[in-house]
């Protein structure tokens, strides 16, 4: 009977019996084993009114007695498990063996405290202190403490051998104070990491990297170095605030995309690369970025996309250092942090929108029919898992060298965003003398279809009517009733951002498309909002040079008759004059056909 439920008289006499004569009492028999060895482990007596102390108590035993057990987490107490077999769940396939982090129920603590201590309570009829178990309200007390918990923070687990944010080696395994990461190496031995290394080290030790993909079709020498980079990524990326994704492309399945996904991982934590399958829109997707995050995975592929890949919640996965999501069926928010390293697969893979800022693109192509049908000599699967010992630290080394020269400036365009990526991994890699890993972005902008719509509209639209204010329908009009060349190009763009219920461009659907995309530049030109005409919304193609200053007023000034459809006059009461008309500018559309 627990101790709290006892009757008054009982609880009196359970107050009479100090620990003291309990311990003699026990004389050695309660603590030892059937072997006869001592158990030292800390006692926890169970009194009425005591339930607080009991917690504490217990937490202080779990962690005296197994300080890299239990964690804390985003608001959670987490442990760290191993997946045992290969499991498919929810469109994320994980490969067996696989470290993830999981939330530790009230019940599971129950067990770990009982394990961590030795429970008593006292007997009433016997008048003596007995062994027990851990009580479950002890383990719901303990949970319910959030802030409290003396538990470490865990921010991430590793496999191998990384860097902290100073640039310095981490490869003590077990938990890691300074950085919050868990250092799980399993049976693998790695080679160290040299204290000061020099450049030519750092060049060797790049070269036996690379040959590793020497047989791949790379499509340019930036594809070679960005799977590189994937790869270095991957070993320093828990230290890292953000990264970009990799888009492994190809235009014919077969052609080595999940392959190449695979090495990525299998340097990383000596396993394939968790697998996840698109889901049917972007809620579904959100959902499981966010069971992959919050398992803490090291590296994720979305693999085999058929459908653009874009989304809000992709882009600040890639972006942000942390990622505040509800959770899946109840009323609660969850934070994570987004250290994963993200890859993609997929044939002539489509990145759309804001996306295409944060991607690095790896394109193969084995200019083959049947390229399943090719032979290679080396199996990566299996040839790398048993070399990673020496990968890992070779990866490392690159980094390091790069860190210790004092991280010299390259020439090289910002990559925004990833200050932080690219003197940890874009720097060290060009500094070895590789092609820089972000040149193949340029081909991300060509084929993206909101850059090549957007680019459209403002060039033909600023031919047809100059820098001039027009409203939706205005626009609308000049693309189905010019006769311009530049009409064409304004009518087929408008057909696809702002088609109606009955086929033709609707002019709230463009206004909302103008709205989204209002002041950014492409193709030199930007569309801006030059405040209104009797309740209606004006907007202006204006060179990306021009001051916007005053938008908002160009509006009150009537648009030019010559180029758009009569309107009104200026609003009652205005006398300034119009604007004078932009000086006139040649444009070549062809590039935009």
């Amino acid at each position: 009977m627990p101790v709290d439920s006892l009757d008054q008289q009982s609880q009196g006499r359970v107050r009479e019996i100090s620990r003291e004569e309990a311990s003699k009492a026990r004389a050695g028999d309660l603590c030892r084993d059937k072997a006869g060895t001592v158990d030292t482990r800390s006692e926890i007596h169970l009194e009425p009114g005591q339930l607080p102390r009991a917690a504490t108590e217990a937490e202080a035993a779990l962690l005296a007695e197994r300080p890299s057990l239990v964690f804390q987490r985003g608001g959670r107490l987490v442990q760290v498990v191993t997946v045992a077999v290969r499991t498919v769940r929810r469109g994320i396939r994980r490969p067996p063996g696989a470290l993830v982090i999981r939330e530790v129920e009230h019940w599971q603590l129950v067990d770990l405290f009982s394990q961590a201590a030795r429970w008593f309570k006292v007997d009433g009829r016997r008048k003596e202190w007995t062994l027990t178990d851990c009580p479950e309200r002890v383990a719901k007390v303990y949970a319910s403490r959030f802030g409290s918990w003396r538990v470490p923070e865990l921010l991430g687990v590793v496999e191998a051998p990384t860097l902290r944010p100073d640039g310095s080696v981490l490869a003590t395994p077990g938990y890691d104070a300074a950085t919050g990461l868990l250092y799980v190496p399993g049976d693998a031995v790695f080679a160290p990491v040299p204290p000061r290394p020099t450049k030519d080290q750092a060049v060797q030790a790049l070269l036996r990297v690379r040959r590793l993909f020497e047989k791949f079709p790379f499509v340019e020498p930036s594809d070679a170095a960005a799977i590189l980079a994937a790869c270095l990524t991957a070993v320093v990326r828990r230290s890292l605030p953000s990264a970009p994704m990799f888009a492994l492309s190809a235009p014919k399945m077969a052609a080595g995309k999940s392959l190449l996904a695979d090495c990525v991982a299998l340097i990383a934590t000596g396993r394939t690369a968790a697998m996840m399958s698109q889901g049917k829109n972007e809620e579904e997707d959100c959902k499981r970025l966010l069971s992959l995050l919050k398992e803490g995975t090291a590296v994720s592929c979305i693999d085999n996309i058929e459908r653009p890949l874009s989304g809000a919640a992709m882009c600040t996965v890639l972006t942000e250092e942390f990622w505040t999501e509800r959770l899946l069926g109840i009323n609660a928010m969850l934070t994570v942090p987004t250290h994963t390293t993200w890859l993609a697969t997929g044939n002539n893979l489509l990145l759309v929108g804001e996306v295409t800022t944060r991607v690095i693109p790896c394109d193969i192509d084995p200019g083959c029919e049947r390229p399943e049908e090719r032979k290679f000599e080396l199996d990566l699967r299996k040839f790398i898992p048993d070399h990673r010992e020496t990968l890992v630290p070779d990866l490392l080394t690159v980094a390091r060298a790069y860190l210790e020269s004092g991280s010299p400036d390259l020439g090289l365009a910002r990559f925004g965003r990833y200050e932080d990526w690219e003197r940890f991994v874009r720097g060290p890699l060009v500094w070895c003398g590789e092609v820089d890993p972000c040149a193949g972005r340029k081909r991300l902008e060509q084929v993206d279809p909101v850059r090549r719509q957007l680019r459209l509209f403002l060039v033909s639209l600023h031919a047809l009517v100059g820098s001039q204010p027009v409203t939706a329908s205005q626009i609308i009009d000049k693309g189905a009733l010019s006769s311009e060349p530049a009409a064409k190009g304004l009518q087929s763009v408008l057909e696809e951002v702002a088609e109606g219920r009955n086929g033709q461009p609707d002019g709230r659907r463009l206004g909302r498309w103008l709205s989204r995309y209002a002041k950014r530049v492409e193709t030199g030109f930007r569309i801006m909002h030059a405040g209104e005409r009797q309740g209606v919304i004006l907007w202006q193609v204006l060179p990306a040079s021009a001051a916007v200053g005053l938008e908002g007023f160009v509006g009150l000034f009537q648009p030019n008759a010559e180029n758009c459809q009569s309107d009104s006059s200026n609003r009652e009461g205005e006398s300034n004059p119009r604007n004078p008309p932009n000086p006139p500018q040649q444009l070549d559309l062809r590039a935009t056909e």
